[in-house]
């Protein structure tokens, strides 16, 4: 296993071998995060009700030992570690990111040229994702010629809907990213919908010749590559209920102007409950 550790000061690598100069010896918070529970008690009755259970934030330490290590490399380490940034889990083909910021970092005893420390890290959000985004196009052209025709034909059609897969272990709220497939202006009400949820959204708006249109709906937010926030366009629906539930759903992306043909993606990283 390899831990790697990226922030603005630099990255560190650890492993559980002596391929680096950062050796584990022991490191706990990789797996399932302790869940809490919301409970109310009834007088007179017995036991109690569960209202909502939650995964707090997740605590991670570790102990390691660096090798060949000096002043400048201790100076470096402390650099690096005690800032915010990101923490990558490597295991074999596996391969999963977290966000953190430090709490601890202990420098323990020193043997020869080999230094113990100890170090802490908290992660408000407790799920790993994935280091790479998944993109998947809902509006686009489907070419149709794919072998020798006769006309009259259909060279192209419209596709706006496709089955997103989640393989993580929980809910994710994607991005949907929208742009004119011409060098024309786009206006009309754009629907966005997960069938499978039964969530959607809708804006009105004129997308412009190489504007692009990006509902990012874990921060709730609807932005305009040449104007900036546009939240007032906002129509109809939730940003909040709009998310991608566990295994597969059905998004489309829809413009009431049938003139219209606009491009549009959804990117989403799988979130799980442990490293690996």
């Amino acid at each position: 296993m390899r831990l790697i550790f990226k922030t603005d000061a630099g990255v560190i690598t650890m492993s559980g071998k002596s391929d680096t100069d950062y050796v584990i010896k022991s490191v706990s918070g990789l797996s399932v995060p302790e869940r809490n529970y919301e409970c109310i008690s009834y007088y007179g009755a017995d036991g109690k009700t569960t209202l909502n259970s939650f995964f707090s934030s997740r605590i991670i330490t570790l102990s390691a030992d660096i090798y060949n290590c000096n002043k400048t490399l201790m100076r470096r380490t402390s650099k690096i570690l005690f800032n915010e940034g990101t923490l990558t889990v490597t295991e074999g083909h596996i391969k999963k990111m977290i966000s953190y910021k430090p709490l601890k970092l202990d420098f323990g005893e020193r043997h020869g040229l080999i230094q113990s420390f100890a170090f802490q890290i908290e992660c408000d959000n407790p799920y790993f994702y994935d280091v790479f985004n998944t993109t998947r196009a809902i509006y686009t052209r489907k070419n149709n010629i794919t072998s020798p025709f006769t006309l009259p034909t259909v060279f192209s059609t419209r596709v706006s809907e496709t089955v997103i897969v989640n393989n993580g272990d929980v809910k994710v709220y994607p991005t949907v990213v929208i742009s004119p497939a011409s060098s024309s202006d786009a206006s009309g009400t754009y629907t966005i919908s997960n069938l499978t949820t039964g969530a959607s959204i809708m804006f009105s708006l004129t997308c412009q010749s190489g504007e692009k249109i990006t509902a990012d709906f874990a921060k709730r937010t609807i932005t305009s590559s040449l104007k900036g926030s546009i939240a007032n366009s906002l129509k109809k629906g939730n940003m909040s209920d709009f998310f991608l539930s566990k295994g597969e759903n059905i998004i489309t992306c829809t413009c009431s102007n049938t003139s219209v043909s606009p491009n549009s993606i959804l990117i989403f990283k799988n979130h799980y409950t442990e490293a690996i």
